[in-house]
């Protein structure tokens, strides 16, 4: 017991004394982790990336003292449009670890129809043991699109809403070009237009989805000798997986397919199912019309992206991760979906820029002969991109005054004038140039601009794409800070004037002649109007969080002797205190657990008494019944 204290107390001092302390280093080729660190980077071969190693000994005090040393080093890149990673773990020849990996994005096209096959590649090997080798798994997997998902996209109802639209934009705005500013059927086609382009862009954006959709996915799993442990596992998963699908199988027949397993599947978007076709070391099981699970059918099959991780963050929360702004076809769209007609002209228009003190931000565009030029300030530094007169297929682009060449499928990082921060410049397969900087993404393509607010903290925005926060009421303010009547008034403040701009419209100058004169006016009562929105809103989230802490969601429960039936879909239950705003009478459908099986029957009950609502494996089990039930639309304190 002497002994057991005295090395807690020494182990106590030895925390006491240590502190995490993180430090920059140069590299030195004499210290073994920093070789280690080399190394996993030249083996990767890449262009950009990061590489780590550490040390972590683990102590085990008692009886039988214990310590163990592990030595971690990893590394991940890029390399054009591929990544690697690399990783090994050692413990002294006890146990090794070492996973290697790469994956290949495709030459996507974000503007323009994909004219080349998509397919994305991935490898990854998995080695573990006394030494790398001793045990392996490699998988090797490949997803792409078929030319029966390529029919389908061009002749599908989005596609040739897509067409429609564009044609209907471009006879608008020409029709809007030959009519008089100042007349009644101006004003008429503009709202027409606004309407058109919301439609061209919802239609050609899910048009484009579905031209790279990935609905054939391959993959195959080779492997050595495994440990009789891992082959447990296996054998008990591949059970899993055959009772799973038992009522979709099609075909079955042996095979000897040596220690592989491959798997096809065919995705069918349009009726959210799959075919699958399963190939183990023993037996070829074909499987037809697999229903995917209603909360994968957004996710599954997925989109082939350029930013893989944000398209399925986005798939998942149904609507883009970041605010988008967007700048064509005499339209603007503001990142709090608001859309109204303007026409940029020679002369800079701001279109986003950061209003805090300290902080360096704005994107700028004109147009001029129909095509528009990009302005940004990042950081103490400008970069500027237009078209080249010569030719409408290439850019200048430059950035603090030196000119940057940039060819398809290219990226370039750039360093600005203040330390720590960078852009990242990318032109696309089809011509397309995306700018990154700390604080937006910016696509470009000569016509079209669009701006996504990456810095979600960032409310307080400036310029004609609007504030981004998500309020659509409050986008009719002028450049210094006034409410104004239109939104194309508002447009007008951010109109930065210099000699070469050309003289505003006769219909332009009265708007802003009209905004001028009730400026003094109105931006007395800005303040009014905002300390009202802040008592509005501080209100509406009191009564929002007391109707939350009401409306509780629950499962509805029927029992009939030992059989337990749970509702498929929660419903709606008012807390103590609270009563009903309104009822419906819902169609509510019901599944049963088996009575065979009380320990699952035990589980469900604990869980629906503890209050617990989220079983989305419910939704995928038969329904037993429906029944008729009278069901709150919200609850809410009397007094609220």
């Amino acid at each position: 017991q002497q002994q057991q204290q005295q090395q807690q107390q020494q182990q106590q001092q030895q925390q006491q004394q240590q502190g995490l302390k993180i430090q920059a280093q140069q590299m030195d080729s004499s210290k073994a982790q920093h070789q280690k660190i080399k190394q996993v980077m030249q083996k990767l071969d890449i262009e950009e990336g990061f590489g780590f190693c550490s040390q972590v000994e683990i102590n085990l005090h008692g009886g039988s003292p214990k310590t163990y040393s592990y030595v971690l080093s990893a590394a991940h890149g890029f390399r054009e449009m591929n990544q690697k990673w690399n990783l090994h773990l050692e413990n002294q020849g006890q146990l090794n670890i070492c996973v290697e990996g790469k994956s290949s994005t495709p030459r996507i096209s974000l503007r323009r129809e994909q004219s080349e096959s998509l397919e994305v590649f991935y490898e990854n090997s998995i080695g573990f043991g006394k030494t790398c080798e001793e045990n392996k798994i490699e998988v090797v997997g490949t997803a792409g699109v078929s030319n029966e998902q390529r029919q389908r996209s061009r002749s599908s109802e989005e596609s040739r809403r897509c067409n429609e639209y564009s044609r209907k934009v471009n006879e608008l705005r020409e029709q809007i070009r030959m009519e008089r500013e100042e007349s009644p059927e101006y004003e008429k086609l503009e709202s027409k237009l606004v309407s058109a382009v919301e439609q061209k862009r919802r239609s050609c954006e899910k048009k484009h989805e579905q031209e790279r959709t990935l609905d054939e996915v391959k993959f195959e799993i080779k492997y050595n000798q495994l440990p009789q442990q891992l082959r447990q596992y296996a054998k008990y998963l591949d059970v899993v997986v055959k009772g799973l699908f038992v009522p979709f199988m099609t075909r079955y027949q042996p095979t000897n397919n040596g220690n592989k397993v491959e798997v096809e599947l065919q995705f069918n978007p349009e009726q959210n199912t799959f075919d699958m076709v399963l190939t183990t070391p023993e037996e070829e099981i074909r499987y037809k019309d697999v229903r995917l699970p209603q909360n994968l059918r957004n996710v599954i099959p997925m989109v082939a992206s350029s930013r893989p991780t944000e398209k399925f963050t986005s798939s998942i929360k149904g609507s883009n991760v970041y605010p988008k702004c967007r700048i064509g076809d005499n339209v603007v769209e503001s990142f709090d979906k608001k859309s109204y007609p303007y026409q940029l002209d020679n002369c800079y228009h701001i279109l986003s820029a950061e209003t805090k003190q300290g902080q360096e931000y704005a994107v700028l565009a004109k147009q001029e002969n129909g095509q528009k030029e990009l302005k940004a300030y990042v950081a103490g530094s400008k970069i500027t991109i237009r078209p080249q007169q010569s030719s409408s297929q290439e850019y200048e682009i430059e950035f603090d005054g030196q000119r940057v060449n940039l060819v398809r499928n290219e990226k370039k990082e750039l360093q600005t004038r203040s330390q720590g921060y960078h852009c990242k410049l990318w032109r696309s397969n089809d011509n397309v140039i995306v700018l990154e900087t700390p604080y937006s993404r910016v696509v470009y393509d000569g016509k079209d601009i669009e701006i996504e607010n990456t810095r979600l903290t960032h409310t307080n925005l400036k310029g004609l794409c609007g504030n981004s926060n998500q309020d659509k009421s409050d986008e009719k303010v002028s450049a210094k800070g006034c409410t104004t009547q239109t939104s194309k008034a508002s447009a007008i403040s951010y109109r930065v004037q210099d000699r070469s701009c050309s003289p505003l419209s006769q219909k332009k100058q009265q708007i802003q002649q009209q905004q001028q004169q009730q400026q003094q006016q109105q931006c007395k009562k800005v303040k009014a109007q905002q300390q009202q929105q802040k008592q509005q809103v501080s209100l509406s989230k009191l009564t929002q969080q007391q109707s939350e802490q009401c409306s509780q969601m629950r499962r509805a429960t029927i029992k009939k002797g030992k059989t337990l039936c749970i509702s498929q879909v929660p419903v709606i239950e008012c807390g103590s205190g609270c009563s009903p705003r309104g009822n419906i009478q819902k169609q509510v459908p019901f599944t049963c657990l088996p009575t065979e099986r009380q320990d699952i029957v035990r589980m469900y009950e604990e869980r629906l008494r503890a209050g617990e609502y989220k079983f989305p494996e419910l939704r995928t089990m038969p329904t037993q019944f429906k029944t008729e039930m009278e069901v709150a639309t919200s609850c809410s304190h009397p007094g609220l």
